[in-house]
């Protein structure tokens, strides 16, 4: 399944964070998913475990977000100043979901199943959305920098300026998976 969202500046200006004209978000968000082939009357995480393709740092988790962002600007000197400014923006957010689908299974474990989805899904979608926030504050910034003298300065503060976000966003990431117990205090516990 896939989403693809553009979202140039009306939904910023309703956030405040962009300016008309100058700037566009896209937003885009992929589903994918693993099978795992339940065998029935045996405990179903670990069987949702052993299927799923996600490992990171040598520990297996059912669910993932990835959530990469990119960017670009033009700019040109402005002669009235004699300075290099951003003319226009563009950032991108390309996320993947990764979760499992169930194969097999019985009754009650199709029950347990669908009651931890829907709650490791919210947690992977609050994933994507401190990408979605990292990716309007990026794109912000990026329209909201003075000018400078040369492109060549602007052009590396503006990268900068990105990459210093990203790092940001990492340590949210890891902030959330903690805050959340990687979604276990969000419900994506499977009893079964």
């Amino acid at each position: 399944m896939r989403t693809f969202l553009a979202l140039p500046l009306a939904l910023g200006l309703l956030l405040g964070l962009a300016k008309p004209g100058r700037s566009e978000v896209f937003l885009n968000l992929e589903t994918e998913f693993y099978s795992v082939n339940v065998v029935r009357n045996a405990p179903l995480f670990p069987q949702l475990l052993r299927a799923s393709p996600i490992t990171q740092k040598s520990v297996r988790y059912t669910g993932y977000t990835t959530a990469p962002i990119k960017w670009d600007f033009k700019y040109r000197v402005d002669a009235n100043i004699g300075q290099c400014r951003i003319i226009s923006s563009r950032t991108f957010l390309n996320a993947k979901i990764i979760m499992p689908r169930v194969v097999g299974a019985s009754d009650r474990q199709i029950n347990a199943f669908n009651k931890f989805y829907v709650a490791l899904l919210r947690h992977e979608m609050g994933h994507y959305a401190i990408g979605g926030e990292t990716a309007f504050a990026i794109d912000y910034e990026l329209t909201a920098m003075p000018p400078m003298q040369t492109c060549a300065q602007l052009e590396q503060a503006a990268n900068s300026i990105a990459y210093e976000r990203l790092q940001e966003s990492y340590t949210k990431v890891l902030a959330y998976d903690e805050l959340t117990r990687h979604g276990r205090l969000q419900g994506a516990v499977l009893q079964e």
